[in-house]
């Protein structure tokens, strides 16, 4: 029991290392790439649920990549970390659709 705590707070403070953006890139990840993935589902049918999840999940990654570029041109910088957390996000949605 004391390894699992031990792993547990080990995993929180990873966690906790974390700026409070790189949770709404991941919440932002999973609404777009759930919400996608069922659009595609609706307006196109006879494909299997993966390939809806695959679309939802590039659609998350586009959106994460164009939001960082637009950020770069207004001057801020560049970060491939909130993109990651974008496609963590985007998998994590994907994998609820396909529930």
């Amino acid at each position: 029991m004391k390894k699992i705590l031990k792993v547990w707070d080990n995993f929180a403070d990873w966690v906790c290392k974390f700026s409070g953006d790189k949770y709404v890139h991941l919440i932002a990840g999973l609404i777009i790439a759930f919400v996608f993935a069922w659009l595609m589902a609706v307006t196109t049918k006879g494909f299997p649920a993966i390939n809806y999840a695959v679309c939802g999940v590039i659609a998350a990654g586009v959106a994460m990549l164009f939001k960082e570029v637009i950020d770069f041109f207004r001057g801020e910088d560049f970060d491939g970390k909130d993109i990651v957390f974008g496609l963590i996000g985007g998998i994590i949605g994907a994998l609820l659709y396909m529930l």
